[in-house]
């Protein structure tokens, strides 16, 4: 099924796809950040795929590839290089500290593939492009953070390789995730 994929850097044309691949993976949370940055009555998403089609914004098209099945878009991942990285105190803290482990490393920021797409080999090769960015930028280690509520893709990293690095439990008193997730879980592989 593999040979129907393909594989494409992101356009700006891209943009509302990538943003909306975003907000999928990372379970609504771009939403809360980009309502709270957006205009007055813009809707946040809209104002998620503006950013998204900017080159210098970390989570756009410049950063990201497109999976498309017989040129339909049904995934996405955006992947760059982990710059120093300063915990927060917020919520988010964990993330921030989890990720501050992997200054100089690759970052997949997120991937998504579509429900109806799942199954055919699309997230390894998203995963294998994002990869591909990081070794063609002289990285040699790809990472990634996840909640452990997403117990299939926490099988699908593994079958690509990737091991558990580092874990953090959440605080209880968080706008986001969720009030089920506990933790939130570091992996990384060799590029």
């Amino acid at each position: 099924m593999e040979d129907r994929v393909l594989i494409r850097p992101a356009t700006a044309q891209d943009a509302k796809a990538v943003a909306e691949f975003n907000v999928i993976a990372d379970e609504g949370l771009p939403l809360i950040y980009w309502g709270q940055e957006a205009p007055a009555g813009v809707d946040p998403l809209e104002y998620g795929a503006s950013l998204a089609a900017r080159p210098e914004y970390k989570n756009g098209f410049s950063n990201s590839d497109i999976a498309e099945i017989d040129g339909e878009v049904v995934g996405g991942a955006c992947s760059y290089a982990v710059g120093p990285h300063r915990a927060g105190q917020d919520y988010m803290a964990p993330f921030h500290r989890l990720k501050s482990l992997f200054s100089g490393a690759w970052y997949l920021d997120f991937i998504s593939v579509l429900p109806e797409a799942r199954g055919q080999g699309v997230a390894t090769l998203l995963i294998d492009a994002a990869a591909k960015r990081g070794a063609r930028a002289g990285v040699g280690t790809l990472c990634l953070l996840m909640l452990d509520t997403n117990t299939a893709a926490h099988r699908a990293y593994q079958r690509a390789g990737f091991k558990i690095a580092a874990r953090e439990t959440l605080p209880q008193d968080r706008p986001w995730p969720p009030p089920e997730v506990q933790e939130v879980i570091a992996f990384s592989r060799k590029i």
